[in-house]
């Protein structure tokens, strides 16, 4: 194992000059897809470790919603075509002879996740599926057992996250939290937050889906925008008004005078009833965030096997890392840590670790020593590799199942 740490006195992200910061929202496409691949893996493993006693080799990371299409209308629309869910790649279906019966446990985790987090998207009512998942090669079949990475792959994670990302991150979860939508019934799920900073100002863009049957006609669209976005500036001015000088946009793409045709109007509050798709690994990082000025691994985390696939496991691994070291170094301001993984290597030691720190005190060169010790205890203790690690330590915010953490 080859770990290098580097210690300098640049700023840590509140210290930079500009940021931009992207949170793709539980109902975003992207997301959707992330979440419900990812729940489907997390299934499959469970079924797995229940029927035959160990997890079998899987990789369900390949998804795409297709979008449908839609009449959204004042009062009340109708989809005029379903939205398409296709999952693909691969996953042991045959054992000891029998048939798995895989597309019942798979359906059964996309229906239970709509259900738990959407309200207006049902399996088999508005959303059709297509299972693409096929046996996948005898040669990778074999690497659960033996304990090692099924593919080359890369982890990066870092912490603490900035004011913009928490501010990002908070202002979503406001958004699609159940006392928001009681209060407004007309927001859909299917938010995006882009924020902006210069310095302490701040700009917020949001996006979101309108349900068209909470809504009488454009006076009345135009009064429950301006609501929302007043709850929204409320909120923030509460979590964040000393700190930042912030202004916030919603739906900018509204024209009014063009009546129905000119505002954010859909039936399910998701745009993939009207063409907007998405796939997996296009969304939220495991930060819950897309932030551009950060180094981050395009690899996508969801739906991939909890066991072997370090595309996964290295991820969370490495932001679980980052937040060890500023925790445990108190010299260290920000930690950015990167895992380097090697098929058919043991996961829990990864061939290449590197960490950048940054501080004030960057001459000091016991703080690299600190950092460097503090490191290889969690990585000799293992757990951070291990699923049960793997599943607690998966924020809030990317949890498939808001009404408990997976164990």
């Amino acid at each position: 194992m080859i770990s290098e740490v580097l210690v300098n006195d640049r700023p840590a992200m509140n210290g930079a000059l500009f940021e931009v910061v992207e949170r793709k929202g539980l109902g975003h496409p992207d997301t959707i897809c992330d979440l419900v691949a990812e729940r489907v893996s997390y299934d499959l493993g469970q079924y797995y470790l229940k029927t035959c006693g160990r997890v079998l080799h899987y990789n369900v990371d390949k998804a795409l919603l297709a979008g449908g299409a839609s009449k959204p209308r004042f009062g009340g629309g109708e989809l005029v075509e379903s939205p398409r869910f296709y999952l693909g790649d691969r996953a042991v279906s045959f054992f000891d002879g029998r048939n798995l019966e895989l597309d019942e446990v798979i359906q059964a985790s996309i229906s239970s996740w709509l259900n738990e987090n959407l309200r207006f998207l049902r399996l088999g009512e508005n959303l059709v599926w297509k299972n693409e998942i096929k046996q996948g090669s005898a040669t990778l079949n074999a690497v659960e057992d033996r304990g090692v990475s099924n593919d080359t792959s890369a982890g990066v994670g870092y912490w603490p996250p900035s004011d913009l990302e928490e501010m990002t991150l908070s202002v979503e979860r406001h958004m699609n939290s159940p006392a928001f939508k009681a209060r407004h019934p007309e927001t859909g799920e299917d938010i995006k937050a882009m924020s902006i900073r210069r310095g302490k100002d701040v700009e917020i863009v949001l996006a979101c889906a309108m349900v068209d049957k909470f809504i009488a006609d454009v006076p009345d669209y135009m009064e429950k925008k301006a609501s929302v976005v007043s709850d929204v500036r409320s909120f923030l001015k509460s979590e964040y008004s000393d700190q930042y000088r912030l202004s916030l946009t919603m739906n900018a793409l509204d024209d009014p005078s063009q009546k129905q045709d000119g505002i954010y109007l859909t039936v399910t509050g998701l745009s993939c009833e009207s063409g907007d798709s998405g796939q997996v690994g296009r969304g939220n990082r495991v930060s819950g965030l897309i932030s551009f000025m950060r180094p981050q691994s395009m690899e996508a985390w969801a739906g991939k096997n909890f066991k072997t696939h370090v595309g996964k496991i290295y991820n969370f691994a490495a932001q679980s890392l980052a937040r060890i070291i500023t925790e445990n170094v108190p010299e260290a301001g920000e930690a950015t840590v990167t895992l380097v993984g090697k098929i058919g290597f043991p996961v829990h030691q990864p061939p290449y670790i590197f960490t950048d720190i940054r501080t004030k005190a960057a001459h000091d060169l016991k703080i690299r020593e600190k950092a460097q010790t503090v490191l290889n205890a969690a990585i000799d203790a293992g757990t951070i590799f291990q699923p049960e690690f793997l599943f607690s330590e998966i924020p809030p915010h990317l949890m498939q199942d808001k009404k408990e953490k997976r164990p």
